[in-house]
């Protein structure tokens, strides 16, 4: 089959997805040209658990011992109320002893797929895109200024994509009703350094840690902390210190003994998520990935996986010589790229 013909592709978002879209179009010979809103791009969040599939993109791209060597493996995942009642115990041995999950830093993951991204690099930060020609691949940034036109358009600007619509209504858009407040502290003599651990007050409340190993220029293993509780109640100036400590050391008394250097609420970010599934995920020459394309509660522990696995099945399709490429896209994750990268790594139980 001859090869496809270099493509000017451009990317709107330079989060997760939108690097690994551009490191891996870069790589395959593209010319990925990115928009990011943010004058200064940045990761957003403190850790997180990647799964198998999307660590076998980053095998794919040359990145999985680089990862491996600042993430923490996760070979269990563990939930039980603060009664003592087991609710969770999963353990990715018993699926297949060669796999595992990576408690991984989100500056750790940005910082290598920066770095990655080779050659002649176009970034447009500070630059919002307002508006999405679809049929002829044309931008239209806030400042009215047009920008194309390109073959392709991968819209990758997060959960609450101000681009998602202009492809299509959606089936599914409306913010999740549980948020978080969240925080990096030292994994120092953490009882459970190989797994996410998690506390549940009946369905109303959750306490979760999750070892995030270190992030380039700082080795300090750190772990990644989350507390979640109703959007309502995410409200920092109504957020007394002294309740929410009591109420952390009533679930889960080690957690709370880990953030007493943290102040409250001051110390913890705060997050609001969506649940977002379009009708239709590609439109002339426009696709969906990431958040943008399917946004969903990271309790479901697919939170970075999927906007790390999304760009694969693009970078393979934008390889075939097609007049209709978005139409060939999957929007599954790379399952086949998981059994391959499992077939030949070995000692992965965590």
């Amino acid at each position: 089959m001859a090869r496809a013909r270099a493509l000017h592709i451009a990317i709107v978002g330079y989060g997760t997805a939108g690097q690994a879209a551009a490191v891996l179009l870069a790589a395959d010979g593209h010319v990925p040209e990115v928009f990011e809103r943010v004058p200064w791009p940045g990761p957003v969040g403190a850790g997180f658990l990647l799964q198998p599939t999307g660590l076998a993109v980053l095998w794919r791209m040359g990145l999985l011992d680089t990862v491996l060597g600042h993430g923490r493996r996760i070979g269990r995942l563990y939930g039980r109320t603060a009664a003592g009642r087991a609710v969770m115990d999963m353990r990715y041995r018993e699926l297949d002893p060669r796999l595992f999950g990576l408690g991984l830093q989100r500056g750790a993951l940005f910082s290598i797929l920066d770095s990655a991204w080779q050659g002649a690099r176009a970034l447009h930060a500070g630059c919002a895109i307002a508006a999405i020609d679809c049929e002829r691949g044309l931008l239209t940034d806030q400042q009215g200024r047009r920008h194309g036109p390109y073959d392709l358009v991968v819209v990758a600007d997060g959960a609450a994509s101000a681009l998602r619509g202009q492809l299509g209504p959606a089936r599914l858009d409306r913010p999740f009703p549980w948020g978080a407040r969240w925080c990096l502290v030292d994994q120092g003599g953490w009882a459970w350094p190989g797994e996410l651990q998690q506390r549940y007050v009946s369905a109303r409340r959750m306490a979760g840690m999750l070892p995030v190993g270190t992030r380039p220029g700082d080795a300090r293993p750190l772990m990644s902390f989350f507390w979640s509780e109703p959007v309502s109640a995410l409200d920092s100036a109504a957020c007394d210190e002294g309740a929410w400590r009591r109420d952390l050391a009533a679930v889960w008394p080690e957690a709370a003994d880990c953030l007493a250097p943290v102040p409250v609420p001051a110390g913890l970010a705060v997050a609001r998520y969506r649940d977002t599934v379009p009708r239709d995920w590609h439109r002339g020459r426009a696709v969906l990935i990431g958040d943008a394309a399917h946004a969903m509660s990271p309790q479901l522990g697919q939170g970075v996986t999927w906007p790390c696995s999304m760009p694969w099945p693009c970078a393979t399709t934008c390889a075939r010589p097609s007049r209709s490429r978005c139409r060939r896209v999957s929007p599954a994750t790379p399952g086949s790229a998981a059994a391959t990268w499992a077939s030949t790594t070995s000692g992965a139980a965590g």
